[in-house]
């Protein structure tokens, strides 16, 4: 599929068509000088944007088809497009969800504004007239080669990124850990961690920067960071850490800033909320977040290592919920075994097949 993208060169036919919507507005603006208008603009910019986001339906259709076909022309079964996009729209599903449920906005990745590929007639279409290609060995599948491969493969975040579980993180190389608030979405970011709260309404961000050991943790706040108007600022000394933090204006909203020195490494904490009433709310879980910065404990060393995805014969006293309870996800873990095993929403394993887990 994405091979297709490059073949039909999509990313070319996108960046023409981008030109063509600019070029195309001037065009409209001079020969209806009623379109000059802000809303106008607005509206026009909308469509634009709306045509132009990801590849959009016809290209996505245009590289299913283009993969089906090479799936065949390899000897593989052409069908299994099908079931590779089911999945990835199962996964946009399930995000959509996840997303409600903690009040943001989510990004689609499979086509413009494409229905479940159960009932996508013309994707189903696309993708059959890749059989004219498939011989008389009928297209290979090889399940039982794949998951051999994928057996022992890490699953989620690795050790070098640090690792979630429930709502603590755990860093192996950087030998810290801490505890987020309890019903918060954490999101392991590559050069940082973000924690929303349910509905939305706050959020905890967390990086880290290297420490000038002639600096005090505010100092550091006020000379590297250079925000200088704190209010109600105070040190922080949990765990043997020294740490500052205090309440500053951003944006018109207050918002929490708090700086934990640990080893060599100065642990940033920047904390909001979505409406300014709501600060005092949260602001207790701000300071909990940040004050529960510690070492890595030896009994927490275990916990930092990285998920692996396990293939197993499924037995009788299997199930995803009793999966679920050893798999250490953190966020809706039944779901999440049922997106792997492409069972998504309600499938359930099948006695003596053999079946993806997370140990």
């Amino acid at each position: 599929h994405e091979i297709g993208h490059v073949t039909a060169r999509h990313g070319v036919r996108q960046q023409s068509a981008a030109q063509a919507a600019d070029i195309g507005y001037t065009i409209s603006s001079i020969l209806f000088p009623e379109l000059r208008t802000a809303p106008s603009q607005d509206a026009f910019n909308i469509f634009s944007g709306a045509l132009l986001s990801g590849y959009g339906r016809e290209h996505e259709l245009e590289s299913d088809r283009l993969g089906a076909e090479y799936l065949a022309r390899a000897g593989y079964n052409p069908q299994a497009m099908l079931g590779v996009i089911k999945v990835l729209k199962d996964q946009e599903i399930f995000a959509a969800e996840e997303a409600r449920k903690q009040g943001r906005e989510n990004q689609g990745y499979h086509g413009l504004f494409a229905s479940h590929p159960d009932n996508d007639t013309r994707l189903q279409e696309v993708v059959a007239e890749a059989d004219k290609y498939v011989g008389a060995h009928n297209g290979k599948t090889n399940r039982t080669g794949y998951l051999n491969q994928i057996n022992g493969m890490i699953f989620g975040d690795n050790e070098e990124q640090g690792i979630l579980f429930d709502r603590n993180f755990y860093h192996l190389p950087m030998r810290f850990a801490l505890t987020f608030p309890k019903g918060w979405q954490v999101n392991n970011q590559p050069t940082s961690l973000l924690a929303v709260a349910a509905g939305g309404n706050a959020f905890i961000k967390m990086g880290a920067m290297d420490i000038d050991r002639r600096l005090s943790p505010k100092q550091f706040i006020e000379q590297h960071l250079k925000v200088s108007r704190l209010k109600a600022g105070k040190e922080l000394n949990s765990s043997g850490l020294k740490g500052y933090t205090g309440v500053f204006e951003d944006q018109g909203r207050p918002a929490r800033i708090t700086v934990v020195f640990l080893d060599k490494q100065a642990f940033v904490f920047f904390a909001g909320v979505k409406n300014s009433d709501e600060f005092k709310r949260f602001d207790k879980e701000f300071i909990e977040t940040a004050a529960s910065l510690h070492h890595l404990r030896a009994d927490e060393v275990v916990l930092a290592k990285a998920k692996q995805i396990e293939v197993v014969t499924v037995g009788k006293q299997d199930s995803y919920a009793s999966w679920a309870k050893l798999s250490h996800i953190t966020n809706s873990p039944v779901m999440q075994l049922r997106l792997l095993n492409g069972q998504y929403p309600k499938g359930e394993l099948i006695l003596g097949q053999r079946a993806k887990r997370i140990q």
